[in-house]
């Protein structure tokens, strides 16, 4: 069903002409998709956040799940996904455009709009938030996204064009990702980034307390029709999972973004089904190789067990797929959690084929060992300090000495680990990581993940720092096609090359997204696309 859902998206999205179509059916209110919308107002909503904190609240360089789980509500952007459906609607913007070629994109700006700070919303305010993104100072990771893009022009006050090198039929989802949301024209263009920016959705960023808490209050200039419910939402970070938990049962706390204990979830599903609440997840779990770690050039002396694009590199990555035991994996987040998977793309994204490569139960230890994989003597293997990845690390440390691969483990906090990881040339040779899907296209997994072309000095989500010319341009040739079933094609074949011939990645597990909240929440609802619960859309008891 779920697949079915975002396929008829995809479906009504790709294709220049169906674009055009698209960009004048997608005006329709966000808010009568939310159970929240008529719902009660007002009140506190309590949220925790254990285990860590925000990487950054700048919408220019955040880029983890919770983080736009807190622009979702904050965000006002040209186009933006309804609150309970995979669909996009029209949001600062009136309409939007295509031209016959594809390459240019004309956006009609709302009159009218404002910032949490009064600053009246232009089509200035978005051409900043592109700026930003492109700026090499901002290492921004949306820089990703936009190779193809050429210029944005500014007409008048409410004039936004967008013009592209190449056609780009995923662009639309593109344009509606949080990076490219309407920020203030005083924003400074600063790697750091900003800790409380003015922004133009139903609530912004009142106050930051680094380490601590944050707080999102109402936009008292929003005047759009998205739900905005709570009078504000408090959270709490770095707090800890098991107490957390335990306020949450007591409706002391109403939520915990970071999640529960792996344990918890049985006694949660019997005990609160009112409250506790399983979707569908795109999201992927996988151990990074670095195949370029002491490469030439990078100013390190020792190389990686897993370097290079040929040979004795190749062999160990593949080996390793072979002797991980995925299901036991699994099995450390708890209950109803997801299924074993060997592959980049998950089930429920358009594209995914089971090629069945690897095994995904039971290990063959005399595979991986017969393909002569590399003995290694000291790995270093990144991950961060919850208990779940802990424990994940410790099986797949135990895994890996199977076939003559010691590691040393290193655990950070979330957010100290993703800026470790993405720094070029950090010296790691594993990272356990997950990725789920900014929108509903193959593209976002494999190209952003594995495209050699978008390795920058910092914020790289290509942690494994994969270069692989040939699979770079039939990534580019993959994106650019139109034709639904022709690209799926193309994205499945590219999934199974990729982990067959190359094996940079040593896929996991899919999750499902699991979620528990106080008796206090109402209206609960839940934003596919982004795989977690809206916090504007909720009402309190």
């Amino acid at each position: 069903m779920q697949k079915k859902l975002w396929l008829s998206i995809v479906t009504a999205m790709i294709g220049v002409g169906l674009l055009v179509a698209a960009s004048f059916a997608g005006s329709a209110s966000s808010a009568s998709q939310s159970k929240g919308s008529a719902s009660k107002v007002g009140g506190t909503l309590r949220v925790n956040l254990s285990t860590t904190d925000l990487e950054y609240t700048d919408p220019a360089l955040e880029y983890e799940s919770t983080g736009w789980q807190v622009e979702y509500a904050t965000a006002l952007k040209l186009l933006n996904w309804q609150e309970t459906k995979a669909q996009l609607f029209n949001e600062a913007a009136s309409r939007f455009t295509v031209a016959p070629s594809g390459k240019r994109y004309t956006f009609t700006i709302r009159p009218g709009l404002k910032l949490s700070n009064g600053e009246a919303v232009t089509a200035a305010n978005f051409k900043l938030a592109f700026t930003r993104a492109t700026s090499a100072k901002m290492n921004s990771p949306a820089a990703a996204f936009l190779s193809d893009l050429g210029s944005v022009i500014v007409r008048g006050k409410y004039t936004l064009i967008l013009n592209l090198k190449n056609p780009r039929p995923d662009f639309a989802s593109i344009v509606s990702m949080p990076f490219f949301q309407a920020i203030s024209k005083k924003t400074p263009i600063d790697p750091n980034g900003v800790k409380t920016p003015a922004s133009g959705g139903p609530y912004y960023i009142s106050s930051r307390d680094v380490g601590r808490s944050l707080v999102l209050s109402r936009n008292k200039f929003y005047k759009g029709t998205r739900p905005h419910n709570p009078n504000s939402i408090t959270i709490s970070v770095n707090t800890n999972l098991d107490t957390s938990l335990l306020q949450v049962k007591a409706n002391q706390r109403d939520y915990d973004m970071f999640g529960v204990p792996p344990t918890a979830h049985v006694d949660l599903h019997n005990k609160y089904p009112k409250q506790y609440h399983v979707s569908p997840g795109v999201i992927t779990d996988y151990v990074t190789m670095n195949t370029t770690y002491g490469s030439k050039g990078e100013g390190i002396k020792n190389h990686s067990c897993f370097n290079g694009n040929a040979g004795v590199g190749v062999r160990t990555r593949q080996a390793v797929n072979y002797v991980v035991n995925r299901p036991a994996a699994l099995a450390q987040r708890g209950a109803f959690a997801g299924t074993p998977t060997d592959q980049v793309l998950p089930p429920t994204m358009p594209g995914f084929k089971n090629w069945k490569i690897y095994p995904t139960g039971k290990p063959n230890v005399a595979k991986a060992n017969s393909l002569r994989p590399k003995k290694c003597a000291s790995t270093v293997f990144y991950g961060s300090t919850s208990p779940v990845s802990v424990a994940i690390l410790q099986l797949v440390k135990a895994d890996l000495s199977k076939i003559g691969i010691n590691t040393t483990l290193k655990t950070f906090p979330f957010a100290v680990r993703i800026a470790k990881e993405g720094h070029r040339g950090e010296p790691f040779d594993l990272d356990l990581q997950a990725w789920g899907a900014d929108y509903p296209d193959p593209v976002d997994f494999i190209d952003i993940l594995l495209d050699g072309r978008n390795i920058q000095a910092e914020n790289n989500n290509n942690n494994a720092y994969f270069n692989h010319v040939g699979f770079n341009k039939r990534m580019t040739a993959a994106g650019r096609i139109s034709n639904l079933p022709k690209r799926y094609a193309a994205w499945a074949l590219l999934d199974r090359d990729i982990m067959k011939n190359q094996a940079p990645l040593a896929p996991l597990f899919f999750r499902t997204v699991r979620e528990f909240t106080s008796k206090r929440v109402g209206c609960y609802s839940y934003q596919p696309i982004y795989a977690v619960m809206n916090f504007n859309a909720v009402c309190l008891k």
